[in-house]
């Protein structure tokens, strides 16, 4: 969830402008429902693409992305992890003048964490090893600690990679039993998935967060269709499914509804999808779909968001308040999300509360 640091003034009048359209009022709104209990946060992880060091032929470049993207698949198998979705970070690193596939240093990596709410971030390089196997440097900056550190060293296949970093991470966050993620068989529907999923999920940050329609890049939907060649990788026909349905191909949605009832866990996809409805103000299916996406993850600020989002199109800015609310509970320090909850407060005549969440935006 992106968002720039903006002068006190201008906290309201950014909410404004982020604000999606509203129904009419309605004569006889809700009663404002209970303050929400503020659980302890769960672990907020950023995890950026790995770069390539010197030496890493073109063909193997997008190695990097593709474990920076299965070890966020790996983050979310847990309802214990919430994570920084490739597309807000991918948009906070272009704010911080970060070219893909530059290497991230431990004060760039702080940076991203107050800029996201992250407690902690992944980055590093990856260089190649024996035998066509790549060995992976894996760094970690926590808030907390207030300094980065060496989390793990990794050298292997692809689908070996993928299954030690999580392992590694779920050691990291006291969250036992991170689920290997699934890894797209053969060259090219890894290179396409890693290429795909960065593309969709930026996309939809773009058009969640500033209402931008999609314009793709000429090679976006080729990358994509090059994931969708793996027809067993669920995940990588979700990819497809969702770019096809953001870059305007209304036939994708139909499909793209079946996928999601297939495969709940299918975050990006559910949420693209979540997006669409709203988009056609077909708010009861939306709403529908919104409680099976939060039964696979309860306190995911991104979720939450959009939940609130959905009440503020049925008008109702008290229940929107607390879902705002809820979100900030599980990432407290996002501005993005501070920025909701104080527009959301100012609108249920609640200014106090509206300028101190602006204050803590900053």
């Amino acid at each position: 969830m992106r968002t720039s640091r903006l002068p006190l003034p201008a906290i309201l009048a950014a909410a404004f402008v982020v604000a999606t359209p509203v129904r009419a009022q309605t004569p006889a709104p809700a009663p404002a429902p209970a303050a929400p209990v503020a659980d302890k946060p769960l672990p907020y992880v950023a995890v950026v693409p790995f770069a390539p060091a010197a030496g890493i032929k073109p063909a193997a470049a997008h190695q990097g992305t593709l474990q920076a993207v299965l070890l966020e698949q790996a983050a979310l198998s847990s309802p214990a992890v919430n994570v920084v979705t490739q597309g807000a970070q991918a948009e906070m690193l272009e704010d911080l003048g970060v070219k893909p596939g530059t290497p991230l240093d431990e004060n760039t990596a702080k940076k991203l964490a107050q800029l996201s709410g992250a407690t902690h971030v992944l980055f590093g390089s990856f260089e190649a090893g024996e035998g066509g196997a790549l060995t992976y440097k894996v760094r970690q900056f926590g808030v907390l600690a207030g300094a980065a550190k060496d989390l793990v060293t990794v050298t292997g296949q692809p689908a070996d990679v993928a299954a030690r970093l999580a392992e590694a991470l779920g050691r990291e966050l006291s969250v036992p039993g991170l689920a290997a993620p699934a890894v797209p068989a053969g060259d090219k529907a890894q290179k396409g998935y890693a290429a795909c999923v960065t593309f969709t999920a930026v996309a939809l940050e773009r058009a969640a967060v500033k209402g931008r329609k999609v314009t793709p890049p000429k090679t976006a939907m080729a990358s994509c269709k090059d994931a969708g060649t793996d027809k067993a990788h669920p995940l990588s026909q979700g990819v497809l499914l969702a770019a096809r349905l953001l870059t305007g191909d209304a036939k994708a949605a139909a499909d793209l509804q079946k996928h999601v009832d297939a495969n709940p866990a299918d975050r990006l996809a559910g949420l693209v999808l979540l997006r669409r409805l709203f988009e056609d103000a077909r708010y009861e299916e939306a709403a529908a779909l919104l409680k099976r996406v939060q039964a696979a993850r309860p306190r995911d600020p991104d979720v939450l968001r959009m939940a609130g989002e959905l009440e503020i199109q049925k008008d109702s800015w008290d229940a929107a308040r607390f879902a705002f609310q809820q979100a900030v509970n599980q990432a407290p320090n996002s501005p993005y999300l501070r920025y909701r909850l104080s527009y959301a407060s100012y609108r249920t005549d609640n200014p106090k509360d509206a300028m101190e969440h602006a204050r803590q935006a900053l």
